[in-house]
């Protein structure tokens, strides 16, 4: 029984099926001896971050919820193990909001001067941050009867992005690590000593939303209590304070941001199908992941032919704005991964 029986001159021998071993390994292999359904769990086949479901003759690995393997081509494993997903780069918490992604799941925050729509509901991209009703301040003298409302003007948050020329460091996607903490202080710190100089600035407003992978894009927001410009000359101020403390920088690494849609569909791709990205107004060229998409100079619409699930990424599309690139970007992760996701189609037929 789950065994297999080869026959030898004036003999033979038994072997187990794979996933099988003799009840007493100290016994041969026979009737009064079969093999049993080893479980393979108990040797941890999967690696951290995942669950062990034993099978008979075999086993199944899947990853905890907010983490997925390493590599999307190959099974779960010690050396292929769960990572942690950053829930961040799919935008869940909405606009005028922080998501701070968390080992295994993420945390969405209004801004200040927002609330979630509906209170009793979490933050998320259907109960997004709103604006709310900002009580004016009130001063009463005491030599009159007369009270003097000064209502407070409402802050418009304007958001950024900084590219850092080195490689990626997934700690960056913990909040809790001492890196994340580190440059974002530091980075916070560079753009509120430089931007307090412009005229309407609200001073310690300066957030770092995220960091994410293709060298390390920093997106981060301000606020600014009336409108504003001169941005190109207080950024070159950030990047030159920021290098005194080691941060590396390449070509245009401040630009404006706005996340959206360049791709007009949210339906899932599959591999091999082409994928149409569309950007209006005057465009420079696109990128991906950080890296320039050939023959994209100038065009409003790029097509990404014969996609594979490494096109899985952040999208850019790049033109220039208030003297400073503007970039307009959208984290693209609905392009199928396995081969098994493709829909099953069955035809029937008579013999």
């Amino acid at each position: 029984m789950n065994s297999t029986c080869s026959n030898t001159i004036g003999g033979y021998n038994c072997s187990c099926w794979r996933g099988f071993a003799p009840t007493n390994s100290s016994l041969p292999i026979g009737a009064i001896n079969p093999c049993i359904d080893v479980n393979e769990c108990d040797w941890d086949p999967c690696g951290l971050n995942a669950t062990c479901s034993n099978t008979i003759g075999s086993y199944n690995c899947s990853c905890w919820k907010g983490y997925t393997q390493t590599s999307s081509f190959l099974p779960i494993s010690t050396s292929n193990p769960c990572i942690d997903i950053n829930e961040c780069d799919q935008d869940p918490c909405g606009g005028n909001s922080t998501c701070a992604n968390t080992i295994g799941e993420y945390n969405c925050s209004c801004w200040s001067g927002f609330a979630p729509t509906i209170s009793s509901l979490p933050v998320s991209a259907s109960n997004p941050c709103k604006a709310t009703t900002t009580s004016p301040q009130t001063t009463t003298t005491t030599t009159t009867t007369t009270t003097t409302t000064t209502p407070q003007p409402a802050a418009a948050v304007i958001n950024f992005s900084l590219t850092i020329d080195q490689q990626f460091d997934f700690r960056l996607n913990d909040p809790t690590t001492e890196i994340y903490k580190r440059y974002k202080r530091d980075i916070e710190q560079a753009v509120d000593d430089n931007f307090k100089t412009l005229p309407g600035y609200k001073g310690k407003s300066a957030t770092v939303k995220s960091f994410s992978a293709g060298s390390v894009i920093v997106e981060l927001s301000v606020e600014f209590t009336n409108s504003a410009d001169g941005f190109a000359g207080v950024s070159e101020g950030v990047i030159d304070n920021l290098r005194k403390k080691n941060y590396n920088f390449a070509e245009n690494p401040f630009s404006l941001s706005e996340r959206t849609n360049l791709r007009k569909s949210s339906s899932s791709l599959f591999p091999e199908q082409d994928m149409e990205l569309h950007c209006d107004g005057s465009v420079n060229k696109w990128r991906f992941n950080g890296q320039l998409i050939s023959n994209s100079e100038k065009n409003n619409t790029v097509t990404i032919t014969n996609i594979r699930p490494t096109d899985n990424g952040r999208y850019e599309c790049l033109s220039t704005q208030n003297s400073l690139q503007f970039i307009r970007w959208q984290y693209i992760d609905n392009i199928k991964r396995v081969t098994s996701e493709l829909p099953l189609f069955i035809q029937y037929g008579e013999r």
